[in-house]
């Protein structure tokens, strides 16, 4: 963040409240404070420029301005408390598992906070020679107390990173200025934000007028029996549930820039998965050299889901929230059934343990698919060569340990979306984008209208079709292991929601609309140099490269919006890579590739890149060239050091923070302002018959200013340049660092433990990267296909751990 240039337009002050958005005023060489001019927004009063000292016969009146530092008074250190309690037991009839566990997180954002309690129990028992049953059941209570972020005036980041520095959000409080309301609210309830109420939220306002909190019940687990009829053929059932309730609420103040009337909301969420097992398996001896196993099996799965939103906007009494408490409300329910039945067989044959083969085939039929279209089949074969045992003599005394080779050719089917083949009713609501508009139902009446999504009864399954091929080899004793794989798959048939003319009705519709291959290389190496009674070296490499490929679209179907914010989308586009970022770049001279610099003296653009309004480029996507990660492990009697470094080449990301705040004036860059500069390209115009002319070599001085980087085309905000903000995401990362210590005997003898170990971890400790944002792992639109954003995103956490670890 830049720290020179205070709120204002033009070099000239603005005092806090001005509603003026930007920092691109006054230098802080020439500030002072007026200590007897009141200010509602600053305890210091206003700010004054040096002419107005001089003018003025009273020194002590005035006190030497000083930046605010908003960011680093705003974050706190978080910490985390785990607990866990494990217990194991056992006799010749039974055994049994039981875990306690509890956690408590405070986030690096103030009154942020996460907990997570649970307890599993795992157990079996030997009810004749026949017949075992067992089971296991855990249940998790999680959930706590968020901040809003990422796209959102209302969001934590996006408020903090725009306060110039001449406005302290904290209103002298620091660090804890949640607990003062001063800090962001005026007596009078209104909001105390840099621009006097309007624009965004203060991010003290965030955190304590605006909180999330979310509060999940999960039970998973299942119970399962097995009938013996002999060695040979057995009988498993197995029944399993996953079931979880998850309660969500949000609250908007009166004054939130969000929802200036105040606004509530509740979410309940309800999801119940069940999944049925029967299973048959024979294991045989077919000949003395031939060992055979057969399953066939059957699989039921259903899942059933509900959602019930109910929002009130309009908050009647001040920090009130509930829903009687409001002027509106909004409800929206949905329920959802799916549900697959299943059949299956899995033959595995093993001839004198050097040639392996396994083949399957299943068939599935989806409640999600069309009535009359909604059975599938699909499976797969492998085989598998272990040469050091084909030709064990060959290898026999040789640095060749093990060696396989193996093959597989898979076929993998998946249903559609859940009611994809139709076109639902829906109830009917109305927003013209600047009020809650009009839902239903309304005064009393019901409204419902068809959804905009138009449905197809004609859909098919997607179908992925791979193959791999891989080396495994053990060498010198097993001191080196590695493990090669390439692959190759095609998936056609994907569903996606594709864009259709308006005037059917529908804005999109549901298609078997494209076909996506990957291909890529796996290596896994692991050596142990050094193995010994007091010492052991262990060295990890794993390796993966991945080349993503769209091959073709629905005919007529050009691309398919994945998300996208602020002039940059992602999305999929036939002939490139899955998810690709796109937006507006630079006009470039066909013959060179190199930037045409607008050499037309008429032209309030004279000097400056020619920005390319008619043709939406391609800037990649986030998927890397490759990865790498290198873990080193070194013990010495009970202590134990290693560490984990992660390095990701290449991949792309649209950096939104770094183009906003170049409008906004407070990214460190905008510090060198007034300058001459030269763009590297040519010298170019369009003639009036729209054809580009080039000239030569761009000679042109310009200044780089406010006009540039605010209110032209230097930034993506107000202008429309994507290119300039795509940028490498590629990185090197310490991921982890762990020390551990075991406690000798010596010292555990005198405790009433048996073992005692102690543990110092550090993550993401350390990070190199190209990549000017907050962090290259993170992503505006969350777990989701658009991948490759960042817009004020919350930025990464670097955590330190230390575990005491005590077995009785």
């Amino acid at each position: 963040m830049q720290k020179k240039f205070i709120q204002g337009m033009g070099g000239i002050i603005r005092q806090p409240g001005s509603n003026e958005p930007r920092s691109w005023g006054a230098s802080i060489d020439t500030l002072y404070w007026d200590l007897q001019s009141p200010n509602k927004f600053d305890k210091n009063g206003n700010i004054v420029g040096k002419y107005f000292v001089d003018s003025v016969a009273n020194p002590s009146r005035f006190k030497k301005f000083e930046p605010y530092d908003n960011v680093n008074n705003f974050f706190v250190t978080g910490m985390t408390n785990t607990q866990n309690l494990s217990m194991a037991g056992g006799t010749d009839f039974g055994s049994f598992y039981l875990s306690i566990s509890n956690s408590k997180s405070f986030g690096v954002v103030p009154l942020t906070s996460f907990s997570r309690q649970s307890i599993r129990f795992n157990g079996e028992a030997r009810i004749s020679s026949k017949l075992k049953a067992s089971g296991n059941i855990s249940y998790t209570n999680s959930g706590g107390r968020r901040a809003q972020q990422g796209s959102n005036i209302s969001g934590v980041m996006l408020g903090l990173l725009r306060t110039p520095i001449s406005f302290d959000n904290s209103n002298g409080h620091g660090k804890e200025a949640y607990n003062y309301e001063d800090a962001f609210m005026f007596p009078d309830g209104t909001q105390r934000n840099y621009r006097g109420g309007g624009g965004y939220d203060n991010p003290y306002w965030t955190i304590v007028k605006s909180p999330f909190f979310d509060d999940v019940d999960r039970f998973i687990g299942n119970i399962q029996l097995n009938y013996f009829f002999n060695q040979n053929i057995d009988l498993t059932y197995r029944l399993g549930a996953d079931i979880y309730f998850d309660k969500r609420r949000q609250e908007f103040a009166i004054n939130s820039r969000a929802f200036p009337a105040g606004q509530i909301f509740n979410h309940e969420i309800y999801s119940n998965d069940l999944t049925s097992d029967l299973i048959l398996t024979f294991n045989y001896n077919l000949t003395d050299d031939l060992v055979g196993k057969l399953i066939v099996g059957n699989n039921l799965y259903q899942s059933l889901g509900s959602s019930l939103y109910t929002q009130g906007d309009g908050l009647i009494v001040p920090d009130f929230y509930h829903i009687s408490n409001t002027t509106s409300q909004i409800v929206r329910q949905s329920r959802g059934t799916l549900r697959r039945l299943g059949f299956y067989g899995d033959l595995s044959l093993d001839y004198q343990e050097w040639l392996y083969f396994n083949g399957s085939l299943r068939n599935d039929m989806s409640t999600t698919l069309p009535k009359d279209n909604n059975s599938f089949w699909y499976g797969q074969g492998s085989v598998s060569v272990v040469f050091t045992n084909l030709f064990k003599n060959a290898f026999e005394g040789t640095f060749f340990n093990f060696g396989k080779l193996r093959f597989n050719y898979a076929i993998v089917g998946k249903d559609a979306p859940m009611y994809a083949t139709t076109t639902p009713f829906i109830q009917a609501a109305y927003a013209d984008g600047y009020t809650n508009g009009v839902s239903f139902p309304f005064n009393g009446q019901v409204g419902f209208v068809s959804g905009d999504v138009l449905g197809n009864d004609k859909l098919r399954p997607e179908k992925t079709t791979s193959w791999e091929i891989g080396l495994n080899l053990a060498l010198f004793n097993n001191i080196v292991s590695l493990d090669l794989t390439y692959y190759n798959s095609v998936s056609k048939d994907q569903i996606f929601s594709v864009p259709i003319a308006r005037s059917t009705g529908y804005f999109a519709t549901v298609f078997n609309a494209g076909q996506i291959s990957n291909k890529g290389f796996e290596a896994v190496l692991n050596i142990t140099p050094l193995n010994t009674a007091d010492w052991r070296w262990d060295i990890n490499l794993n390796f993966s490269t991945n080349k993503n490929m769209v091959d073709e679209l629905y005919e007529g179907i050009d691309n398919i919006f994945l998300g996208g914010f602020e002039g940059s989308s992602v999305r999929i586009v036939a002939g490139k890579p899955y998810g690709s970022i796109f937006g507006f770049g630079w006009v470039r001279d066909p013959q060179t590739g190199e930037v045409v610099i607008n050499d037309d003296p008429n032209s309030e653009e004279y000097g400056f890149p020619i920005l390319d309004m008619n043709n939406e480029k391609a800037f990649g996507s986030s998927n890397p060239d490759w990865l790498l990660g290198f873990r080193n492990s070194i013990s010495w009697k009970d202590l134990t050091l290693s560490f984990l470094i992660d390095i990701k080449k290449g991949g792309k990301m649209w950096n939104g923070t770094r183009s906003a705040l170049y409008y906004f004036g407070t990214h460190k860059e905008t510090e060198n302002r007034n300058y001459k500069k030269v763009f590297t390209g040519v010298k170019g115009h369009f003639d009036e018959n729209g054809n580009l002319v080039v000239s030569g070599k761009n000679d042109i001085q310009v200044t780089i200013d406010q006009n540039w980087l605010a209110l032209g085309n230097g930034n993506g905000f107000f202008g429309s340049n994507t290119e300039d903000f795509v940028e490498d995401a590629g990185w090197v990362r310490l991921r982890e660092l762990s020390l551990s210590y075991k406690l000798p005997k010596s010292i555990v003898g005198y405790t009433p433990f048996s073992n005692v170990v102690l543990t110092f971890t550090g993550r993401n400790l350390w990070l190199s990267t190209k990549y000017k944002g907050v962090d290259p792992e993170t992503n505006l639109m969350g777990a989701y296909s658009a991948q490759g954003l960042e817009y004020f995103n919350m930025p990464g956490v670097r955590s330190y751990n230390f575990t005491i670890t005590v077995d009785f």
